[in-house]
């Protein structure tokens, strides 16, 4: 093969690579948000969420001499969230750092419960608890997470489902942007219909949530702002133009607008914090890395034959180009809400380009013309 055929080979898989990685050229897509009129929830289907115009704190005790902040949170819900290994962000408190204050979360048929907290190392981390709430698909349940001086509880359908007597609640939890329906990096969706979210700046005990219970399930929602501490109550059943109204005094309603949003990206997310990382599945891994393996190939060639016998050098330019081309793509991706800009992509990719230069010296090494041996006898 020639050279000059060996780089527009090269050139034309770089700009299949960049139509491939890009598709479909979305930086906007549609809030996919589901109501109708008469209906007594909001559906929210893969890249939908809703969320308050700006920060808010709904922490702030409703009783000032309690020593422990105290904050209880109901949510009504039917989930559809498929029942695999990804997590589905229900709901988050972000306040412009990551892990947000707090991520009420599915796995599965689990509910999760997140916390952010200081490592040893001075790193932002998340902890976690977690409930089985039987979160099958089409089944509604009325949730209710407490926490106070006593620790923090789970209630499934008015009744205790599980306790953690030594965690509580710190008083910034319910502090930042509400977000509903995905979390603030766009990252962890969840698909289901949510009916009802009440929020109260105290722990309510098992009698309240029986009746709350009651309450929720028998569209008894006018009885909830006489409820002492009622920070937030939210019915996903009514609209106000593009929001759904805050029945509290607090008057935080939550914006429903027409495209879909994301709050923070983060450029090239490291295997160990991406929430679907690509080790966890061979076929996306064999997609990266075969898919720059001609790419390798022919770059190679092509070096090989522009300066013959620099064969580190070639091999260390055929990882460069492969890298800019992939950084290139993950750059992008950043701006498109469909996308997520992943490290792990970026390294199969360089990994894929080597192992192709790797077959083209193979190949140069079998089918070069071999000169025979002179025979000197006479």
């Amino acid at each position: 093969m020639s050279r000059t055929l060996s780089l527009i080979v090269c050139i034309a898989l770089g700009a299949g690579y960049l139509i491939v990685g890009l598709w479909p050229f979305e930086l906007q897509v549609k809030n996919n948000l589901g109501w109708q009129p008469g209906e007594d929830g909001t559906y929210f289907g893969w890249l939908s969420n809703v969320y308050t115009d700006g920060q808010i704190h709904l922490g702030r005790n409703a009783y000032p001499s309690a020593q422990v902040p105290e904050v209880s949170i109901e949510l009504y819900l039917q989930s559809e969230h498929k029942n695999t290994g990804d997590i589905g962000t229900i709901l988050s408190f972000y306040e412009d750092q990551l892990p947000p204050n707090l991520v009420i979360a599915q796995w599965r048929s689990e509910l999760l419960l997140r916390t952010p907290v200081q490592t040893a190392s001075g790193r932002r981390a998340h902890h976690e608890i977690s409930v089985s709430a039987d979160l099958r698909e089409n089944a509604r349940r009325f949730i209710v997470v407490t926490s106070g001086a006593e620790g923090t509880s789970f209630y499934v359908d008015g009744m205790l489902a599980k306790s953690y007597p030594r965690h509580t609640l710190r008083q910034d939890t319910l502090r930042g942007r509400l977000i509903v329906g995905d979390a603030p990096e766009g990252s962890s969706h969840w698909a289901g219909k949510l009916i009802g979210l009440a929020i109260f700046s105290r722990s309510l005990g098992a009698p309240e949530v029986a009746r709350h219970y009651r309450l929720w399930a028998r569209k008894r929602l006018e009885k909830f702002p006489a409820e002492p501490g009622l920070a937030a109550l939210y019915d996903f059943g009514e609209r106000a133009g593009r929001t759904i109204p805050d029945k509290s005094s607090g008057g935080n309603p939550l914006l429903t607008p027409e495209y879909y949003r994301t709050f923070r990206k983060t450029v090239l997310i490291p295997p160990w914090r991406d929430p679907h990382p690509y080790f966890s599945d061979i076929g996306d891994v064999g997609i990266n890395v075969l898919g720059f393996v001609p790419f390798g190939f022919f770059y190679f060639l092509y070096r090989s034959l522009t300066r013959p016998g620099r064969r580190f050098r070639n091999f260390v330019l055929t990882a460069l180009v492969s890298g800019i081309i992939s950084v290139a793509i993950e750059l992008i991706q950043v701006f498109m809400p469909i996308r997520s800009s992943s490290l792990t992509d970026l390294l199969c990719n360089i990994g894929g380009g080597l192992a192709g230069a790797l077959l083209a010296l193979m190949a140069r090494s079998f089918f070069r013309p071999r000169i025979p041996r002179r025979d000197w006898s006479y």
